[in-house]
């Protein structure tokens, strides 16, 4: 971080104003970095992130190969960046007197971990699928595809489709193309690029351990000696090779999406 956006960051902590000017207020600080990561404000350059530094709505940030970033928001949410990936932090109100907000996330490429805090209005967008969350600790892959892993909660996944693409052979006239539905803890589906094909019963493996409590740094190398980032790879057996890292592949027999309840009530979690 900069002198300036240091600088900034002190003011806005300290509650200083001056007439005219408009300071950004923090929305959370860096947790933990593997290696390096980075960040930028809407047309600003590139700058280097570090442990403890705020971040800002608007906010850009990535982390190289062998890296990995945790930031945790004001409410407690977790949001965990494997190697090679970025994500936009577009905007995050939080009300700590009544616990309630709304956060909007934005994710590129790569692999991503969400623990849910006291949010509950968090919405995440990716190229094919906007994801809500209940109570959540779930996984994303973004590729080729939007592949979701939920470890514990649920997660409301809506694919982003163009209705001309039900007729194609990879979706099998898939009637839930453009609705939402749920994944349960445990569960894996995903939504395709391109054709847009929804595959609710997949086997999704994300094995970077950016994504871990100790962001898979090897204190003996300095943080430094860590896992690639996934080859993506088009057939099934890549994901029993162990140097594969990430992995999205369909099962042979699918099932329907599961519907929709509001009445759900995730289970906790066992962390």
């Amino acid at each position: 971080m900069t002198v300036g956006k240091s600088w900034l960051a002190c003011v806005a902590a300290l509650g200083i104003v001056f007439p005219g000017v408009a300071f950004a207020q923090a929305v959370g600080t860096v947790n933990l970095i593997k290696t390096a990561a980075y960040e930028r404000l809407e047309s600003t350059d590139w700058e280097e992130l570090l442990v403890q530094d705020n971040v800002f709505s608007n906010q850009r940030v990535r982390t190289p190969s062998d890296a990995a970033l945790h930031v945790v928001f004001a409410d407690g949410t977790d949001l965990r960046l494997g190697a090679d990936s970025e994500a936009v932090i577009d905007s995050y109100v939080y009300d700590p007197a009544t616990g309630t907000g709304k956060a909007v996330t934005t994710l590129g490429k790569g692999v991503f971990r969400f623990i849910s805090g006291k949010v509950k209005d968090h919405t995440i967008i990716t190229p094919t699928a906007t994801l809500g969350i209940r109570g959540t600790d779930f996984y994303v892959l973004v590729a080729d595809v939007t592949g979701v892993l939920v470890k514990s909660g649920a997660v409301q996944m809506h694919p982003e489709c163009n209705r001309r693409n039900i007729g194609s052979p990879r979706n099998r006239g898939n009637p839930m193309l453009d609705q939402p539905f749920l994944i349960q803890q445990g569960k894996a589906a995903g939504v395709y690029l391109g054709d847009c094909f929804v595959s609710p019963d997949v086997a999704l493996n994300i094995a970077d351990r950016g994504l871990d409590d100790d962001g898979g740094i090897d204190p003996a190398a300095g943080g430094k000696d860590g896992p690639k980032f996934p080859k993506l790879l088009p057939g099934s057996n890549e994901c029993n090779d162990p140097t594969n890292f990430g992995c999205f592949v369909q099962k042979p027999k699918t099932t329907s999406p599961t519907t929709m309840d509001d009445s759900y009530t995730p289970p906790p979690s066992n962390d």
